[in-house]
């Protein structure tokens, strides 16, 4: 034990000399242990005693502590340091490793191999010796090799040296061999040489060695194996162009043929462009050059004009020069719209002007039509058998695009539990049962396009599944006129949509701000929260049928868009994108906050050609743009829009339908544009948005869309002109009257209210009027008498415009009368000559798209024109009494909320004559300054209330407009509605000199 070892050691040594050499002994009791040292050296390395001169003890006492070092270049393995505690040291004696390096770094393009003597292979004094693989080169011949090395100072190892670099070696392009020989050597570095050599019967043409020089290029052009049998020269070279051909070797043979290709914007000079090499005589003809491409005039367009033609004196014309072929009004383009000048001429067939025509427009079942004749601006009129009702349009106008406006006329019976759908014009349907559940299908006649629903079921809500089915030609293209008024309204409605929501948005802004819950009013927080923000996608196709110059127009008219609506940091924002086999971004909504910004973007955009695929677009703006946009400006309740702009050839990408749905559910408003008559319009119309004609526009022309630009950019929605704003309207629906009769679907907007002051009581309506100037309400003159024969104060009547449903006044616009004016010719009583005045307000009115004029008859009618004749019908609108009242019987009166129309046909004067008569009526209660309407069948009329209203008819005008004239006055009646009597209207045409002489000129 060592307590006993220690007892008799204890009197060899003196105590002192422990304290002495700093070593303190502690007894505890009699028994006290100690450690052996380990062997004297350490393999590469060294102890460190507590004091040197313990070198030479063989043993430790308790809590020794025992220290290592390792030699430079070696590294330790174990404890650095053990302590001899309990007759046991606390670890094992260390050993020094050599150090290594870790793995040699890694080249690109290069492997590395390891030189050692030692069984480690990564020790000191280690190379690693690189090599570049094939194809690569030492960028540094002398970096090829690292040392794994010690480097003292740091006590560590490293590979020392500059790492290596692999660059690619230049190379020569592989000059191939010919088919008739063979060739020898390495290939293609600089240095190889290749040696060549031919086939027996052929002749080596150049040199038989070749070698890669510095710079990539070889010392000279690869020999040739030139038959010794029949054979052809190699063309010449052909400036701007070159021959190639098929040959089995180096040389054409006989019976072997080259065509010659020129340049863009050059042509072969030469009589073909196929030359063959003939057996002994060589080239069957000598070859020409390449030059200039040149196209002639083309051929005069009849009936239409070429304005690039018109404009210059030109007598040839250079490569890529661009013709738009435009027909005269009244025609329409059969072919492409433009053509262009290339290599061969111009391009694609002279088109043609064919007259317009509009298809006949059918009858429909269990009714008649009237009129025959089906040019541009005539009219037809439809009616029902008895016991059938007509729906739709009652008088439909030949357009000047060749299409019929309005509605589809169809006459249904009370028995259909759906109303009856109608055959669509150019078409037809294979079924006449509207039972509930049963299904129509529709079909078009050859070469016209089904556009809507091709199959419609009749639903239990008694409504038909789907979208009414129509056929379009291949020719068929929109009323451009038509097409101006609703893009820029539409424009109008976004412009003002923004801006209403961004201010909307500034005033919650600082609100908040002003109780004290946000730092700054106008701060960061407009644009990433601002919920009404308008973000525009415009889709370009730059497919090779559109060529640059109609691109250009395409941008122009994306351009005017973004000029009207205006880009801003806080409202709307504008993206674009191409498409032709491929969609691309061109710039995102997040990119550019300014209006000056989006224009030169789009400025900025590139015409590529290529093919046509709208649905790679359409994918592509739901799955990337929208995403990206809401993302970055953190935002969901942001409105996207689509505009389309595209020439439809070729095809859509496959079917849009799908992709554009999900686009519609997402909220994405889309908008269709198509040029030329080459477009897919039904690709079209499942792509857009409802309502279709809102927003699907199909073009003749790009100079059409060039129209469209000016008119969005420069012009503005004129709601004074007369007689517009109800394209929808002049519908039929049954016998319909102001009697019991239909509502109104939509507003007449000239449609004025007559409210009459009662002290006490409120205002209560009683007339009604017409907006024919800005001052001025054209009514009946007995509206402004009381029962007790008294001329009205102006003080006591107020006048409501803007108004279908009375409950509704949104857009009501109420004006005081300044003064009133009867025709001088007018006296109150049972006799209603010259039932007719004038109501000038205190202020003039501000026209919009719910509050505009009709317009007057001219003081001398022409004498084709429709109005007035018997059986031509008329439109009279009121508030009026709705049930039948007997003649002689007396109703109270009670005004309808919403505004009714009725159509009427008109009378002979014979029989507005003969039916006063027969009534037994005064004979002057019918004069020359009246006219009466009514079918006289009964419940078909206008009643009390309805007095004053106007009485109208339509036209059309040269823009394609149905447009509305008020010939008449709502004047008196014996009843309403009663068998065989009629209502008596003033003929306002007879009193228009009267009217126009009191309202003053326009300064």
């Amino acid at each position: 034990m060592w307590s006993m070892k220690y007892g008799v050691r204890n009197k060899m040594f003196d105590i002192k000399h422990y304290v002495a050499t700093g070593l303190l002994i502690t007894l505890i009791g009699s028994v006290i242990s100690d450690c052996p040292f380990p062997k004297k050296n350490l393999a590469n390395g060294r102890y460190l005693y507590q004091a040197p001169q313990h070198v030479n003890l063989t043993v430790a006492p308790e809590n020794y502590l025992l220290r290592f070092r390792c030699s430079p270049g070696f590294i330790m393995k174990g404890s650095k340091t053990i302590v001899c505690i309990s007759n046991k040291w606390t670890d094992k004696v260390p050993s020094c490793l050599k150090m290594k390096c870790s793995e040699p770094p890694k080249v690109l393009n290069a492997n590395y191999t390891l030189n050692s003597g030692a069984n480690n292979p990564l020790t000191i004094g280690t190379t690693a010796t690189y090599t570049c693989n094939p194809g690569y080169e030492l960028e540094n011949s002398t970096d090829s090799v690292l040392i794994c090395t010690l480097f003292s100072d740091i006590n560590d190892v490293q590979w020392k040296g500059a790492t290596p670099r692999c660059i690619e070696r230049e190379t020569c392009s592989d000059p191939g061999v010919s088919s008739d020989g063979t060739k020898r050597g390495n290939c293609c570095f600089i240095g190889d040489i290749l040696e060549f050599s031919c086939n027996d019967d052929f002749e080596l043409v150049g040199k038989d060695k070749i070698e890669c020089l510095p710079g990539g290029s070889w010392s000279a052009s690869r020999p040739l194996c030139k038959p010794n049998s029949d054979h052809c020269d190699l063309p010449p070279a052909i400036p701007y162009g070159v021959a190639k051909g098929d040959k089995e070797g180096d040389y054409y043979r006989p019976y072997d043929e080259v065509e010659i290709l020129c340049q863009p914007g050059y042509r072969y000079s030469g009589s073909t462009e196929y030359i063959m090499c003939e057996e002994e005589t060589g080239w069957e003809e000598e070859f020409k050059e390449c030059v200039e491409s040149f196209c002639d005039p083309p051929e005069p367009l009849a009936n239409g004009t070429i304005p690039e033609i018109e404009s210059s004196n030109i007598t040839v014309y250079t490569f890529n020069f661009e013709l738009t072929y435009i027909c005269d009004k009244g025609f329409r383009l059969i072919g492409d719209s433009w053509r262009f000048c290339d290599s061969r001429g111009w391009s694609g067939k002279s088109p043609s002007c064919e007259a317009i025509y509009c298809p006949d427009p059918g009858v429909p079942e269990h009714g008649t039509r009237i009129g025959n004749s089906f040019e541009i601006g005539d009219k037809v009129t439809f009616s029902c058998f008895t016991g059938f009702e007509l729906i739709g349009s009652f008088e439909r106008y030949c357009m000047p695009n060749g299409q019929w406006n309005n509605e589809l006329a169809r006459c249904d019976h009370s028995n259909n539990y759906c109303p009856d759908p109608g055959i669509p014009v150019n078409g037809m349907k294979n079924s006449s049962n509207y039972d509930m559940g049963e299904k129509v299908r529709f079909s078009c006649y050859g070469g016209h396009t089904l556009v809507g629903s091709e199959v419609r079921e009749c639903l239990p809500s008694r409504e038909w599944s789907g979208e009414e089915a129509k056929c379009f030609g291949p020719y068929d293209f929109d009323n451009s006129a038509k097409i101006s008024e609703i893009l820029k309204e539409a424009v109008a409605e976004k412009e003002a949509e923004q801006k209403r929501k961004l201010e909307e948005y500034h005033k919650a802004l600082f609100e908040t701000w002003h109780n004290g819950t946000q730092v700054m009013p106008m701060g960061r927080v407009l644009d990433i929260n601002f919920p009404g923000r308008l973000i525009f996608y415009f889709t370009f196709d730059v497919s090779g049928s559109v060529r640059e110059v109609n691109f250009r127009k395409s941008v122009e008219f994306a351009k005017a868009i973004v000029k009207k609506v205006g880009i801003s940091k806080n409202g709307a924002r504008a993206g674009a994108l191409t498409f032709s086999s491929k969609a691309r971004t061109q710039f995102l909504p997040l990119q550019y906050e300014t209006t000056e910004e989006v224009l030169a973007a789009l400025d900025r955009l590139n015409f590529t050609g290529g093919g046509t695929a709208a649905n790679t677009a359409l994918t592509h703006i739901r799955e990337s743009l929208i995403p990206l946009t809401e993302k970055w400006l953190l935002n969901k309740g942001m409105k996207s829009i689509i505009f389309i702009l595209t020439d439809g050839k070729a095809n859509m990408g496959g079917d849009p339908k799908e992709e554009a749905e999900l686009l519609k559910q997402g909220g994405v408003e889309i908008y269709c544009i198509g040029v030329t008559n080459s477009v897919l319009q039904d690709s079209l119309y499942k792509i857009a948005s409802d309502p279709k004609e809102e927003h699907v526009f199909i073009l003749q022309n790009y100079a059409t869309l060039s129209f469209l630009v000016e008119e969005i950019t420069n012009g503005t929605i004129d709601y004074s002109k007369c007689g517009l704003g109800l394209e929808k309207l002049g519908k039929k629906v049954g016998r319909g009257r102001t009697v019991g009769g239909r509502q109104a679907t939509e507003p007449w907007p000239w449609m004025a209210a007559l409210y009459f002051i009662r002290p006490g009581l409120p205002p209560e309506f009683q007339c009604g009027g017409s907006i024919i100037h800005e001052s001025f309400i054209l009514t009946a003159a007995h509206c402004l008498y009381t029962k007790n024969s008294k001329k009205r104060e102006e003080r006591e009547i107020i006048v409501k415009l803007g108004l279908t449903d009375v409950k509704n006044q949104t857009a009501l616009q109420e004006f005081e009368v300044k003064k009133i004016i009867v025709h001088p010719g007018y006296r109150f009583g049972a006799i209603y000559d010259y039932d007719i005045a004038l109501l000038q307000l205190k202020r003039p009115m501000e026209f919009n798209a719910l509050i505009r004029p009709v317009c007057l008859p001219p003081p001398e009618l022409p004498p084709d024109i429709s109005f007035y004749k018997p059986g031509e019908y008329v439109v009279a609108i009121g508030w009026g009494h709705t049930g039948i009242v007997q003649i002689m019987e007396q109703v109270a009166f009670k005004p309808v909320d919403q505004l009714k129309e009725v159509i009427l046909p008109i009378q002979s004067e014979e029989r507005c004559r003969r039916n006063v008569l027969d009534r037994h009526l005064h004979e002057k209660s019918f004069s020359e300054r009246m006219f009466c309407a009514g079918d006289g069948r009964g419940g078909n009329d206008t009643c009390q209330g309805d007095s004053g209203g106007p009485l109208m008819q339509s036209l059309l005008n040269e823009d394609g407009y149905t447009y509305w004239t008020q010939v008449g006055i709502v004047s008196w009646g014996t009843g309403c509605g009663v068998v065989n009597t009629y209502g008596y209207y003033t003929h306002v045409q007879k009193l228009v000199d009267w009217v126009i002489s009191n309202i003053p000129p326009k300064a």
